[in-house]
């Protein structure tokens, strides 16, 4: 007796493999682009003027000053007891 449901049949071709549906979309993406350059430009153009963005990116850039702020007092105390050392040792 055969079974009543054996689940269903694959159709169509095998799908790809991970690697190459990604390159394909990839692909797929930059012919986009190069086709619709204006709307694309647009778009980010659009989007990096919105009020919220840019106060990400003020948030951003403060932290960013204040991390190089802060390595380089960091940089300076050390080169500072580096030679104080160095004066110690010869004296």
């Amino acid at each position: 007796m055969a079974t009543l449901f054996e689940g269903p049949r694959a159709r169509g071709r095998p799908r790809l493999e991970s690697k190459e549906r990604k390159e394909r979309c990839k692909a797929a993406k930059k012919r986009y682009v190069e086709r619709n350059r204006d709307l694309v430009k647009a778009k980010i153009n659009a989007l990096g003027g919105r009020p919220e963005y840019k106060a990400r990116r003020k948030v951003l850039r403060l932290q960013r000053k204040l991390l190089l702020k802060a390595q380089a007092e960091a940089d300076a105390n050390e080169i500072q007891q580096t030679s104080e050392c160095v004066q110690l040792g010869k004296g």
